[in-house]
Parts: C-alpha cells; structure tokens; sequence
C-alpha cells in the first residue's frame, strides 16, 4: 500500500512539474527569444493553457478619423486558437483562429451582418495574429508549431505551423530582451483585392501582469515605402492565464 502511494504521489509530482516552465523548455529558441522569455519572468510560473484579456485603443481604417473601440480577446494554447470580440460605435466585430481557420465578421448593431472575410490569406493573417500574440504568454512560444531562425543578436524568426503551411514574423529586441518591434508580411485588402504589405507591431510598452513581464501597449500598421501608417493603437486593461 506505501508502495503504491508513493507512486501516486510521485506520478502527481511529474504531472504538477509538466505544468511549469522551465528554461529547458525554451533552450532550443534563438538567444534574443530567450532573452525575452528570461525578462518576462515567466520561468518557474505555470505554462499558460487559456488567456483571457481585455483591450481598450483607437481604430482607424480610413486613414482620416481614430474611433474609440473596446475589445476582448481569449486563447486556447493547446491548440493554438483565438477568438476576438470587440465593439467600436454601432459596429461588432468578431476575428477568430479556429481549426488552422481564419474568420472576419462584422455586424451592425450585432445583428446586420455587413462584412464576412475568409480564405487563404485571411488564414495567414490570423495565424500571424496568433504567433505575435504570444508576447502576452510568453510560454507560448516554446509550442512546438513553431520553429524558430537565428538572425542576429537581436532579432529572430518565428514560423507557426497551421495546416499545411507557415507564417513567419521577425522579431527585434534590445539588448535587455525586450521585443521593441515585429514585423512580417501579411495580406491586406486594397481594391484589387487582397495583396501582401509590409506589417510592423511597433511602439511596444511594458507592465507586470500576474508577475509576468509583456508588453500591455503598442501600435500596429503597415509600412509603405517606409512610412508607418498606423490602423490600430491599444492598451490591455486586464489579463488573466489559466482562469476558471
């Protein structure tokens, strides 16, 4: 009987243990990518299955008018999924990563819908979405769908898996490990229909959330011929990993 305890507690030991992040889990990343997932402090936490956080910024399409939007945005790690709701004036709209799917609905008042997007390119997008958003549960970017390239000291590759495909996005840090921006080509509508553009996630700020380190405010655009046009400036307001 002592026999048969001690091995339930030790199974229950190795079973609790697979649920933390150690560095062993993340030595295969390129240098600067460890030195990220370092000052984050996330090594030793529990590895993040579910993420639920809430944003608060300013949209703006048209290039003309920044409007006020909320949104709220929840992750399944496990298999690499996302789900976004978010709200500005009468307009919702839901962008979501399910089953290696990307999806875009937007509706008036909740109810008309006026905007549907899907496909391959949208596919793309939100996988990148997906990849980049690990910077708010840095364990996610020791998944094993996404492969990692060595650059330089300051900046790497990383490539997630979904389907049969990829979608890669660098990312540049500073010497204290620190992502300051992230860029990748990602399609964009224009009016002759969906093209791949420049895309930058830039002006990155820093805060604690449950004793990890991640960016809480940044700017995302396109950049054309070198300039920044940004469509979207937010803040996270609340996050949350591995919530009941």
């Amino acid at each position: 009987m002592l026999e048969i305890l001690l091995a339930m507690i030790g199974s229950q030991k190795v079973e609790q243990s697979s649920h933390i992040l150690s560095r062993e889990r993340f030595k295969h990343l390129p240098e600067p990518m460890q030195r990220y997932m370092t000052q984050s402090g996330v090594v030793g936490k529990e590895i993040a299955r579910t993420i639920h956080l809430k944003q608060e910024g300013l949209f703006n399409l048209t290039g003309k008018k920044w409007i006020p939007i909320k949104a709220e945005q929840t992750f399944n790690t496990e298999r690499n999924e996302f789900i976004w709701k978010a709200r500005t004036g009468v307009m919702f709209v839901v962008d979501q990563f399910i089953n290696n799917r990307g999806s875009l609905t937007v509706r008036l008042f909740d109810l008309i819908k006026v905007e549907e997007a899907s496909g391959p390119e949208v596919d793309q997008g939100e996988a990148l979405r997906y990849l980049t958003e690990c910077i708010w549960f840095p364990s996610g970017f020791a998944s094993d769908r996404i492969i990692w390239e060595s650059i330089d000291d300051h900046s790497a590759r990383g490539s997630i898996q979904y389907c049969d495909k990829t979608a890669s996005a660098v990312f540049h840090l500073n010497d204290k490990g620190e992502i300051i921006e992230i860029t990748a080509r990602r399609y964009a509508k224009e009016d002759n229909g969906m093209v791949l553009q420049d895309w930058v996630i830039h002006d990155l700020k820093y805060k604690v959330f449950a004793g990890i380190r991640i960016p809480f405010k940044a700017s995302v655009g396109w950049n054309k011929d070198g300039l920044i046009q940004d469509y979207y400036r937010f803040e996270i307001t609340e996050i949350a990993y591995n919530a009941t």
